[in-house]
């Protein structure tokens, strides 16, 4: 079996098992009351993907004010992810991509970016304890003209795991596989990325993360490994609402020099 089929195959396996949480989180679940609210807990500014869901009946609004990649002169601006919450347990979420321009070999090219669609399943973790762990399948539907995207349905899943540490820090270790385009051949390729967070509140409503982000390809045409360090603060300006700054720093020659971002999250 390729690595197109065995994706195929694990994205049935993943439906099927979602509508039957689905159906289960949805007979045992309850309306989350503000008393009963968990914090508030976005997926920026990191690489890494919250393990907490968006509680029931909240809508969670996350993007980048402005996001840019050097070498490649790509600038990417307000490009929300919509995320609502479907139960206790669950959120389903919208990535619109955003107005991208980007210059390349003496190239301009401008238009807005793909569009995602993604669900989160709690395992464990989402109202206490000491580890949070999730489930996340995507599909990526290539709305982007070319070349800002590369017109390829795309797909994969993140499990983000949570760990609570002493001296208030947080680990997270989030293994993603997907199946992506292959930048050699006309057909796809597995990809298989890794991420290693550590996370800490620094002072009131400002907080901190250091990361080692890695994107490695499967087959004869894999490529060469993208590898980043990568660092940001968030701070918390009211209860639900976060402006957040960070940068990715390639670590490697395969990989973009700089990557800087800030971004805004806010639920309601």
């Amino acid at each position: 079996m390729d690595g197109l089929q065995a994706m195929v195959t694990v994205g049935k396996m993943v439906i099927v098992a979602g509508a039957a949480f689905i159906a289960w989180t949805a007979l045992t679940s309850s309306p989350a009351y503000a008393d009963e609210v968990r914090d508030f807990a976005p997926n920026r500014p990191s690489r890494s993907d919250s393990p907490f869901t968006v509680p029931i009946g909240f809508i969670q609004v996350e993007t980048d004010l402005a996001n840019y990649t050097h070498p490649g002169e790509v600038l990417q601006t307000l490009d929300p992810t919509i995320i609502y919450g479907l139960t206790n347990r669950i959120d389903i979420g919208l990535s619109i991509g955003g107005l991208i321009t980007q210059r390349s070999n003496a190239v301009s090219s401008a238009g807005y970016g793909d569009t995602i669609v993604k669900a989160k399943f709690s395992l464990t973790g989402d109202d206490g304890g000491p580890v949070a762990f999730a489930v996340i399948p995507y599909v990526k539907i290539p709305t982007a003209p070319i070349p800002i995207g590369d017109g390829q349905v795309e797909g994969g899943i993140n499990m983000p795991m949570l760990v609570t540490l002493p001296s208030h820090l947080q680990l997270t270790v989030e293994p993603e596989l997907a199946e992506l385009k292959s930048s050699q051949t006309s057909g796809q390729q597995a990809s298989f990325i890794g991420v290693v967070n550590l996370g800490r509140q620094i002072a009131g409503a400002l907080s901190g993360f250091v990361e080692l982000y890695t994107q490695t390809f499967a087959g004869r045409a894999a490529g060469s490994p993208f590898v980043t360090f990568d660092y940001g603060f968030a701070y918390l300006v009211a209860k639900d609402v976060q402006l957040d700054v960070g940068a990715n720093a390639g670590l490697n020659r395969y990989t973009p020099a700089l990557n800087i971002y800030s971004g805004l999250a806010f639920r309601f």
